[in-house]
């Protein structure tokens, strides 16, 4: 009787504890919020750009290369761009895990489900970042 008792018992908690495992609880959930339904390519996709407080390459190019005139003119064909992500803002670490940021700055033109397209790491410069919008 004992036997029953302890094997029911056991039975119910692995069935109750393995419904509380799901073999997806380390996965991140990112939601892609900047789609825009039956628009062209190039304006469902998005410019993202991995940033930080205190490094000097990501201050020099929001400073010289975002607000850059041609640059601003060429990025106006992607939807609300650039996404500014900064390392500080805990909100925007899901991002950075993401799409495994190891180095800042970094930018990323990313599809409409937020898949990447191309990256380019490191300091850019008016000229490049042109290159890489229009490649």
């Amino acid at each position: 009787m004992q036997y029953k008792t302890i094997t029911l018992f056991l039975t119910a908690l692995l069935i109750t504890c393995s419904s509380c495992i799901s073999p997806n609880t380390h996965q991140i959930e990112v939601s892609y919020p900047f789609q825009k339904v039956g628009a062209d390519a190039k304006e469902t996709m998005q410019v993202l750009f991995f940033t930080s407080d205190n490094c000097p390459p990501c201050l020099r190019m929001k400073k010289n290369v975002w607000p850059n005139a041609e640059v601003r003119r060429s990025i106006k064909q992607y939807h609300c761009s650039p996404r500014m992500l900064n390392s500080s803002n805990e909100k925007d670490l899901v991002y950075f895990k993401h799409y495994n940021i190891r180095y800042i700055p970094t930018t990323i033109i990313c599809d409409r489900y937020g898949g990447e397209l191309k990256r380019e790491v490191g300091y850019v410069s008016i000229k490049e970042m042109l290159h890489f919008l229009v490649q």
